[in-house]
């Protein structure tokens, strides 16, 4: 699923992002702090998802990422994928390093989304699926 530009920038730059999984380590949501995004594809950098990354340990796990600017928000669900090696996670790697020295990335998590609501004040609505 492509993402529309002015969504890529609002989940890009909103103040507010919660990723939710379940797993093998229970019902988990965390505040999400670093991410990146291109067309059709959400990057997470895992510092500190010690429960997150059990949940997502098999490929292709759904999710939901909230985000959210005051009143306006959307939610993406997705399929999850971490990332411990490859030439992605090098690369992300040696660019964390740089911008986070006292971080140590130890995954980075990708999210295919599957679908995209509105979650703004007022009626929900589906954005795309």
């Amino acid at each position: 699923m492509q993402l529309a530009l002015d969504v890529q920038t609002f989940i890009k730059t909103a103040s507010a992002k919660a990723l939710a999984t379940s797993g093998t380590a229970g019902l988990n949501v965390v505040p999400v702090s670093v991410i990146s995004v291109v067309a059709d594809q959400v990057i997470l950098y895992n510092f500190f998802m010690d429960k997150t990354a059990a949940n997502i340990a098999t490929p292709d796990t759904p999710v939901s990422l909230a985000v959210w600017e005051g009143l306006q928000g959307v939610q993406l669900r997705a399929t999850a994928t971490m990332h411990t090696s490859g030439e992605l996670f090098t690369a992300q790697q040696a660019d964390m390093q740089e911008q986070f020295p006292d971080r140590t990335l130890t995954s980075i998590i990708t999210l295919q989304p599957t679908e995209l609501f509105d979650v703004s004040v007022g009626e929900p609505k589906v954005l795309l699926k």
